[in-house]
């Protein structure tokens, strides 16, 4: 067995926490499944970790890390911005399971107070992240006239919520595209030109 440098061992970890509990639930989240996963001992997990419960906490640090990642480098306008957001958040859990859990309970269960704490208060950034990009699609002129960014808001969360737990939503890209033409201003249509005399 190759020995790892101490934090990258404390990523597969953390990564091998967040398949367990994504996949198999947290009833099946213990320390042999993920000494397994890792292909360590059980001991050998407790010298990166004092508890499992800070693994808890490194897999949310991670969730964190994965839904940063997904912000850099956005252009376009505020709905370009936010659709990129919706395709990337979905892909991400769509590879990591990690939105699944946000939503869910389980993980700030399984990590006590704190880790019931890290999850809602992930779930307050993405909600404000949505609605500050919204805000910046009405001050655009690109957002819809009419709409109400509460409501709207929670429509968006509602998109990458349904994308990532239900198998039959189809590529995330149809359904942000039938979103965005719902979100989306109309251009003003062009008038007519005047023949020339």
């Amino acid at each position: 067995m190759r020995r790892e440098p101490t934090e990258q061992r404390r990523l597969q970890i953390a990564d091998a926490a967040l398949k367990i509990i994504s996949e198999q639930g947290l009833a099946r989240f213990t320390t042999a499944a993920i000494a397994e996963e890792v292909g360590l001992t059980e001991g050998a997990i407790f010298r990166h970790f004092g508890s499992k419960e800070e693994i808890v906490l490194a897999a949310i640090d991670r969730i964190e890390q994965l839904l940063a990642d997904d912000e850099s480098d956005l252009g376009g306008d505020a709905l370009e911005r936010l659709g990129a957001i919706v395709l990337r958040r979905v892909r991400t859990a769509r590879a990591h399971g990690v939105p699944r859990l946000v939503f869910s309970e389980d993980l700030g269960f399984a990590a006590g107070a704190r880790g019931t704490e890290r999850v809602a208060a992930l779930r307050r950034k993405t909600s404000a992240r949505i609605r500050a990009l919204l805000e910046d699609a009405k001050a655009q002129g690109v957002l819809r006239e009419g709409l109400d960014i509460g409501p709207t808001a929670v429509l968006v969360q509602g998109t990458i919520m349904a994308s990532v737990l239900a198998r039959d939503a189809g590529p995330i890209e149809q359904v942000w595209a039938t979103l965005a033409k719902l979100l989306r201003r109309e251009a003003p249509a062009a008038k007519p030109k005047r023949p020339r005399r």
